[in-house]
């Protein structure tokens, strides 16, 4: 064989191989279009309840439909108690709580649909309370209890901050005033609620 026809061979072997990969390139191309417009047509994911279970195919987390209109993700330990709540309320109140191993709940943010926002921390049995909140009026409340009744109430009302120590039966107190001026005022209830001594006097 001549050089000529070698040269020859050659060049219709690398039309060849640019054919090939021509096609190649094409059909390559053809498939990826194919998935892109697959995936275009896939359906949404639509169910009224979803839960993800682990490998004993123990429910760990659930999003589910809850009361009438509200929804909620709850997530368990790994002996099936629940410790995490997060959801919207069929009335507007998105809220998250957090549980002990006993599935008590310790804390528990929520906000409301006026733009009201509360915050609270509790230990077992509600024998002692921390308590923050804000309302829409922009009135503010810190309060400390026990067994849910409050021993000592901060509230800032209307930018005037008052103070409130309560006995531990709910009844009877001391409170303390500061006004806009700069004035104060202290008084002190007895069990019925019947202020016994104030300062100044009215």
């Amino acid at each position: 064989m001549t050089l000529e026809q070698r040269l020859e061979r050659l060049e219709r072997q690398s039309r060849w191989m640019r054919r090939i990969g021509a096609v190649g390139l094409a059909l390559v191309a053809a498939v990826f279009l194919m998935g892109q417009d697959k995936a275009k047509e896939l359906p949404d994911l639509e169910v009224r309840s979803l839960k993800v279970r682990d490998k004993d195919w123990k429910v760990r987390a659930a999003l589910e439909m809850h009361g009438d209109g509200g929804v909620r993700l709850l997530m368990r330990d790994a002996k099936g108690v629940e410790r995490v709540s997060l959801g919207v309320s069929e009335y507007g109140v998105a809220g998250v709580e957090l549980a002990d191993e006993k599935g008590e709940k310790w804390v528990r943010l929520a906000t409301y649909p006026k733009g009201a926002a509360t915050l609270t921390f509790e230990n077992r049995n509600k024998a002692s309370q921390l308590y923050l909140g804000i309302w829409e009026d922009s009135t503010m409340r810190l309060s400390f209890g026990r067994k849910e009744k409050a021993v000592l109430d901060l509230w800032v009302n209307d930018g005037t901050p008052s103070l409130d120590l309560i006995a531990s039966s709910g009844k009877g107190g001391i409170r303390l005033v500061v006004l806009d001026d700069g004035s104060s005022s202290v008084s002190v209830s007895d069990t019925e609620g019947t202020v016994i001594w104030q300062a100044p006097k009215d």
